[in-house]
């Protein structure tokens, strides 16, 4: 997607970072669509059992209505009434609405076919829903009827640190900002890049610790390895990766896209790679 008018002139501002502990009101109309038209696309067309029976559960179990205060011949106001409550909502409640919708219906089977033949599947919804919170920048995914986090705060905490980072870190500060940046773009984001920043960010960082500014990544790791032994399997995984973005399918090289990089890949990078920007920045400190 590309931006808007108003976004390109620096009017509006780019988010550049997940939704964790909130929802703005684009995400929150997105799931709302994504709801309507999944559930209630046809609903004024419905004069079947399912469609009352849909809401009459919904009243029943995540609203937790007194089922002799529900009135399944009104179907209007049961729908506005939850339209009302969802906009209103705090945002982990709005997850909780998704969760449950998600689930699936708390039918028999013969209910339960009639369902996905009416009102939709929540298996659709879900795979709809999933793509306006990669969208719309959402910290959670629908993952077999749960809201599942993507990121922690563990995670965006290494990710803040390294970006924090002055003076001969500075280079492997950028690099991450950038790969933050790529990642978290909420219109095009960059995900093979994203890597490539990453990456970069560790070989800087590795660089400013043995204070020879051209070596590759891989003579860095040895010259450190000198003064603070490495991990086996530490060193390992940084040089395999670090072989990943450069041979010949890889990143690195400017013409080649590596199309199969997903958000999940791009985002561990990202969080790996920070880790040990933080890391190669402590043994630094504790050799002075």
């Amino acid at each position: 997607m590309t931006l808007r008018f108003s976004q390109r002139i620096g009017k509006t501002p780019i988010r550049n970072s997940l939704q964790s502990e909130s929802m703005d009101d684009e995400l929150r109309a997105g799931i709302w669509n994504c709801f309507k038209m999944a559930f209630l696309g046809d609903w004024h067309d419905l004069v079947h059992e399912v469609g009352v029976r849909f809401f009459e559960r919904m009243l029943q179990n995540f609203f937790k209505h007194p089922i002799d205060s529900i009135d399944t011949d009104d179907a209007e106001s049961n729908v506005a009434f939850v339209r009302k409550w969802f906009f209103k909502a705090e945002w982990h409640q709005v997850y909780d609405f998704v969760e449950y919708v998600s689930a699936g219906p708390e039918d028999p089977p013969r209910v339960s076919v009639a369902f996905h033949r009416h009102l939709g599947s929540p298996s659709a919804f879900a795979k709809m829903c999933n793509e306006i919170l990669e969208r719309e920048m959402a910290g959670y995914r629908i993952v077999k009827g749960e809201v599942m986090r993507i990121t922690d705060e563990q995670e965006l905490q290494a990710i803040e640190v390294a970006v924090s980072q002055a003076g001969p870190w500075s280079t492997a500060a950028e690099h991450i900002r950038k790969s933050a940046a790529l990642l978290f773009d909420r219109k095009s984001p960059d995900y093979p890049n994203a890597v490539k920043e990453a990456i970069s960010a560790v070989e800087s960082a590795s660089c400013a610790v043995t204070g020879k500014p051209h070596s590759t990544l891989a003579q860095a790791l040895k010259e450190i390895e000198k003064k603070h032994p490495l991990h086996e399997a530490l060193k390992k995984a940084f040089s395999t990766l670090y072989g990943y973005t450069s041979d010949a399918g890889g990143i690195r090289h400017g013409g080649i896209e590596l199309a199969d990089v997903s958000f999940e890949d791009a985002k561990y990078m990202l969080v790996a790679c920070s880790a040990f920007v933080n890391y190669l920045k402590g043994i630094s400190a504790q050799s002075k």
